[in-house]
């Protein structure tokens, strides 16, 4: 399951797009970003650890550019646990008007009125002052790009394996830019 959340539509659901996008745009005067969110379900993975099928495995989050555009010559995305569990919906970018169901930059689950929290995060764990989701601090993986408009294929090993040992709860990764990149005053395009 999986969601790209907007900041400036705070309670659109973009659930049943086929095309997740990381932006960093200007609308009017104002910067925005916008993140994803994904989710696997390890059953299987799990399972063929267990009966010995799978054996000292590496876990690779692949994802598939489909247009680039704007993007600066250097660049990095990180990924990290979400700590809060999500509700997917069945909205679309390109629905109007927008649906309301499920995962958005201001709601875990817009239909049920859970909101991501924006302060008095638990011990290890932020989020965005307005909304956008919440993770792990600590469990930060990235992949830098130098001159390329390349797909992703970030290294998520550490996190799968705290995933499947139940150090923490399955409730998917968060992709985002830096901090630094998300709150400056510069577009840097959409991938």
């Amino acid at each position: 399951m999986d969601a790209t959340v907007y900041e400036d539509s705070l309670s659109k659901n973009t659930g049943l797009d086929e095309v997740l996008e990381i932006r960093k745009y200007e609308k009017g005067s104002t910067f925005y970003a916008s993140r994803i969110l994904s989710k696997f379900d390890l059953t299987s993975i799990s399972n063929s650890i267990v009966d010995g099928t799978i054996t000292s495995p590496t876990f690779y989050l692949n994802m598939y550019v489909t247009d680039a555009l704007e993007i600066p010559l250097e660049y990095s995305l990180y990924g990290y646990m979400v700590s809060e569990s999500w509700e997917m919906g069945v909205g679309k970018f390109s629905y109007s008007p927008a649906l309301t169901d499920g995962v958005s930059w201001k709601y875990k689950d817009t239909s049920s009125g859970s909101e991501w929290l924006t302060g008095s995060w638990e011990n290890g764990t932020t989020g965005s002052t307005n909304g956008g989701g919440q993770w792990y601090t600590g469990s930060a993986v990235s992949q830098s790009f130098s001159y390329q408009k390349a797909d992703l294929k970030m290294n998520v090993t550490s996190v799968v394996n705290n995933w499947l040992i139940g150090s923490f709860d399955n409730n998917g990764f968060i992709l985002k830019r830096s901090e630094a990149d998300e709150e400056s005053s510069s577009s840097l395009g959409s991938i």
